[in-house]
């Protein structure tokens, strides 16, 4: 008596995964559109969709020429008396945030160039 090999089972593949466009500032979009592009988009922390607009934030790059001081305080180099409390941005300490950014614009820096702006 001979056996007979069955053909093994045959398996299914996996669905392909849907590829979808990214979401781009300004697309006019449904909101089940939005929220499966959204979903997909791993690397995007916030969009909004708007009256069917969608809206990103504009991408924020480091200068590594900037570091914040001891303090935490990044203190810009283009833009004087633009400061920022890096600290507590991240612990979403806002009142403490913008008396910072208060202090930057008040300060000498910050004079010297709103006055270098303002001379022909």
């Amino acid at each position: 008596m001979t056996a007979t090999l069955a053909p093994p089972p045959v398996r299914p593949l996996p669905p392909e995964p849907e590829l979808l466009p990214v979401l781009q500032p300004g697309d006019s979009l449904t909101r089940d559109e939005f929220e499966r592009r959204y979903r997909r988009m791993k690397n995007v922390k916030k969009a909004e969709l708007i009256e069917g607009i969608v809206y990103l934030p504009s991408p924020v790059r480091l200068d590594r020429d900037n570091t914040p001081d001891a303090a935490g305080i990044l203190k810009s180099r283009l833009f004087p008396g633009l400061w920022f409390d890096t600290v507590a941005l991240l612990a979403g300490i806002l009142k403490q945030a913008l008396a910072t950014l208060q202090r930057g614009v008040e300060s000498v820096e910050h004079a010297a160039f709103a006055a270098s702006l303002a001379s022909p």
